[in-house]
């Protein structure tokens, strides 16, 4: 059985999503944007967001119904990701893995350039915010039960 989610781990499960949002992120082609191979983008970002940020994703959701209420600072993470999310479905099925310069909507490119890099702000504020001064002791991928990683930049 799960244990109630806090709001360390919570926070756990968002720092844990930075470096995988990196990786992501890093598949744009900033020098040639239209010269983006969607799929692979794609691929990485449904194994992110369906994983980490799912995990995460489900933590804030217990960690409300649960009664917590620190939770502020973690909806609009949430929210840009699903946004983000929409904006990807839109173009993989317009472009379907060809690179993304073949959309018909050219404000598409910047749009997803955008997104990604705003996302990824709100993400380090975010895990920054919340994780900077904390203690885990043994850091956790699985908010719940796996080791991981967890990188601050300072």
């Amino acid at each position: 059985m799960t244990e109630t989610p806090t709001i360390i781990t919570l926070e756990r499960a968002a720092a844990n999503c930075l470096g995988s949002l990196r990786q992501v992120h890093g598949q744009l082609n900033v020098d040639q944007p239209g010269e983006t191979e969607f799929g692979s983008v794609r691929t990485s970002w449904d194994r992110y967001y369906f994983g980490e940020f799912a995990q995460f994703d489900a933590l804030l959701h217990a960690y409300v119904e649960c009664g917590g209420r620190e939770y502020g600072n973690f909806v609009p993470l949430s929210i840009s990701h699903h946004n983000l999310h929409r904006l990807i479905e839109v173009l993989s099925i317009e472009i379907r893995g060809r690179p993304i310069g073949e959309t018909r909507v050219e404000e598409r490119i910047s749009d997803l350039f955008e997104a990604f890099n705003r996302l990824e702000k709100l993400q380090e504020k975010t895990s920054g915010a919340e994780v900077a001064g904390r203690d885990y002791g043994l850091p956790m991928t699985n908010a719940f039960t796996d080791p991981i990683k967890i990188e601050l930049g300072g």
